[in-house]
C-alpha cells in the first residue's frame, strides 16, 4: 500500500516539472507569416479582379529589404498534353521587384500546371511561398503544391486566370 500511494504522488509531481520545463515564458514566439508584403513590392500584377492579368504567370520576392540575385527557373505545363508551352530562367532579380516570367494564350480554353523554383541572394532563406489568383475570382481557388525544403511551387493557371507566387523571406 505504501508503494502505490508513492507512485500515485510521485508520478503527478514529476509530470508537472516537466509541463513546467515545457513552458519556458522566455521562448520566442513562431513567426508569423505576414500576409501582407513586408516592403514595398512594386510592379505586381492588379489584384483587384482576376480578370486583369488571365494567362498570367508572376513571380514577387517578398523581403524586409533590398537587394539582388535572386534566381528562379519557371515552366507552365499543358494538362491536356503534358508538354512544357512555355519555361524560363531568370537569374540576378530584384528584391521586392514582381515579374511576369510567362504567358498562355488567352483566346483558346487552356488548363495549364505553373511551376517556379527560388534560389534567394544571400542573405534570404524562403521562409514561405503563396499563391494569389485576384479578387473575384467565381470559384475556389486552385490549391498549390508548396514544397518549401526545395522553394519551389506549383499551381493551376488558364487562359481565363493567372498566378502570382509570392517567396517570403
Amino acid at each position: 500500500m505504501k508503494n502505490l500511494l508513492a507512485r500515485s504522488t510521485v508520478l503527478p509531481l514529476v509530470a508537472s516539472v516537466l509541463l513546467a520545463a515545457c513552458a519556458d515564458s522566455s521562448a520566442t514566439a513562431p513567426r508569423v507569416l505576414a500576409t501582407a508584403p513586408s516592403a514595398a513590392v512594386v510592379g505586381a500584377p492588379n489584384l483587384s479582379d482576376f480578370n486583369s492579368f488571365a494567362g498570367e504567370l508572376w513571380v514577387c520576392p517578398d523581403t524586409p529589404g533590398g537587394g539582388t540575385g535572386f534566381y528562379f527557373n519557371w515552366r507552365i505545363v499543358d494538362n491536356a498534353t503534358n508538354l512544357v508551352v512555355a519555361s524560363g530562367k531568370v537569374a540576378n532579380a530584384s528584391a521586392q521587384q514582381c515579374l511576369l516570367l510567362g504567358t498562355v494564350p488567352t483566346n483558346v480554353s487552356g488548363r495549364y500546371t505553373a511551376t517556379v523554383k527560388e534560389d534567394p541572394g544571400f542573405p534570404y532563406k524562403v521562409q514561405g511561398i503563396s499563391a494569389s489568383y485576384g479578387s473575384n475570382f467565381p470559384n475556389v481557388p486552385p490549391t498549390p503544391t508548396i514544397e518549401l525544403a526545395k522553394q519551389r511551387i506549383s499551381s493551376l493557371m488558364t487562359h481565363d486566370f493567372g498566378v502570382l507566387f509570392t517567396f517570403h523571406h
